[in-house]
């Protein structure tokens, strides 16, 4: 590969020759390090994501390092951090988004769908694209901004590599199996001539992989907790310190505390006595017994919207028949408020589930972020 260079006769003074000269080295550099063993180029891989509460970003990451195995080159951008001018020049488009609230796009993603959607779009039938969606079936708008994305990049003239996925909370599996076929369809995928050059600095290198994970928590001891708020205040507002020892975790800024909640022992003796079994029952595919599992593993303060509709079709509750039918979401919510599980299964003693159909219906009892993105997983334990 030549190195360029400034021929003597060009129009530039010596500070500006010293400039370009400085940029041509260092574009140079970076095409270097991007070529392979046999001399040729790395093509890229765009991987954006828009992340509320880091699980997407963490995604993006883990397919940027499998994009490597695939021979791609990632680039691994926010999707607000995306020009509309840049997307165009991209061939291979990976996007992972969250979904925020009932349906709305998340944080960091807010500026490139205004973009995106915008009537004056530029077209981009030169992207090739597959989206990963990741979000809750207890909310309405489940995974809508993937949907909306996915639509749109489509509308533009993007061609779409794979179909989309839509992933609930409980998301490894699905969404690394997605991955990992969009990998190798993407290696497929021939650029054009400008995209390298198209392509943003390397950016620095990702810190090392915590040991400490949504699936392995570090264990942390509250050392201090301290009210803030005065006496004859309204609201409790206190002060947390938690112990990292040896842990290796060092807090940053932007650094969130995830809570993993334990239910009520109190609420869970109430269920497990409405369902008449015991608290050792057995549950299919299954590790634990039923106590445990409602204790540690599901929601069962929030009921899920499996479970408003099992017990629709038995309790004969005119009310809720009405509300769900009607599709009047407000007056169902309105309904809802303060109901747990158990409320509803009290609706009509008569109801009768077994340990294996009731856990079929919950939700997977989910951390609780207290900032965002977080960087760091630690444990507290609550009772909700």
């Amino acid at each position: 590969m030549n190195m360029p260079y400034i021929p003597e006769d060009s129009p530039f003074n010596q500070d500006q020759k010293a400039w370009l000269a400085g940029f041509m080295a260092g574009l140079q550099t970076r095409l270097i390090n991007t070529a392979d063993a046999g001399g040729r180029s790395k093509p890229p891989i765009y991987i954006l994501y828009g992340s509320q509460t880091g699980n997407a970003e963490g995604l993006a990451r883990t397919a940027a390092a499998s994009a490597k195995q695939h021979g791609l080159e990632p680039v691994v951008q926010s999707l607000d951090e995306v020009e509309m001018e840049a997307l165009g020049k991209m061939r291979r488009v990976l996007v992972v988004t969250s979904t925020y609230g009932e349906g709305e796009m998340p944080d960091n993603a807010e500026l490139f769908w205004e973009a995106l959607s915008s009537p004056t779009a530029a077209r981009i039938e030169e992207t090739t694209f597959g989206v990963l969606a990741i979000g809750d079936t207890g909310y309405d708008g489940f995974c809508e901004a993937g949907k909306l994305i996915d639509m749109r990049l489509e509308q533009l003239g993007a061609h779409r590599l794979l179909a989309r996925v839509d992933c609930d909370v409980d998301f490894d599996e699905p969404a690394n199996a997605w991955i990992e076929a969009a990998l190798p369809l993407f290696a497929e995928v021939e650029g054009g001539a400008d995209e390298v050059a198209a392509a943003p600095a390397a950016e620095e290198a990702a810190p090392a992989a915590s040991a400490f994970n949504r699936k392995n928590p570090y264990q942390s001891t509250l050392a201090v907790n301290r009210r803030l708020s005065g006496d004859s205040s309204a609201k409790e507002i206190r002060h947390y310190e938690f112990a990292l020892g040896d842990s290796g975790i060092h807090y940053e800024a932007g650094d969130a505390l995830n809570v993993i909640p334990e239910n009520d022992p109190a609420l869970v003796s109430l269920i497990l006595n409405r369902l008449n079994v015991g608290a050792d029952t057995a549950v299919a595919k299954q590790d634990k017994p039923l106590a445990e599992l409602l204790t540690r593993n599901f929601e069962i303060s929030t009921p899920s919207r499996e479970l408003i509709a099992a017990i629709e079709q038995r309790a004969g509750n005119e009310d809720l028949s009405r509300l769900l039918q009607s599709g009047d979401k407000e007056g169902l919510d309105n309904w809802l408020w303060g109901k747990d599980t158990l409320d509803l299964l009290q609706l009509n003693p008569g109801v009768s589930l077994s340990a294996d159909e009731f856990v079929s219906l919950l939700k997977p009892l989910q951390h609780r972020a207290t900032l965002s993105p977080p960087a760091r997983w630690l444990t507290l334990t609550i009772s909700t």
